[in-house]
């Protein structure tokens, strides 16, 4: 078979970084609150759902803020997510 010309091909996707924090989220390095959070996943899925999502929680954080984080993700049908423990 013969490759479509107007296909592109995938490009990796990049890693998108989430701290969950005591105080909220760090998105990329930068403190936001969650209506922010939702507004760059939504602006993000828009290029790739595949891209990684790499979410960061401290010992203190409140277990409701990593909610709220998936629940976003999930919302704008992010696919490949990790949770780690920092």
């Amino acid at each position: 078979p013969m490759a479509d010309k107007n296909s592109t091909p995938d490009k990796q996707p990049e890693t998108i970084n989430i701290i969950v924090a005591p105080q909220g989220f760090v998105f990329n390095g930068r403190p936001m609150r969650l209506s922010e959070l939702d507004r760059q996943i939504e602006r993000l899925s828009g290029f790739s759902k595949k891209s990684m999502v790499l979410i960061k929680c401290t010992a203190d954080s409140p277990h409701a803020f990593l909610v709220q984080a998936l629940d976003v993700c999930n919302k704008h049908g992010m696919v490949n997510l990790s949770i780690f423990s920092i």
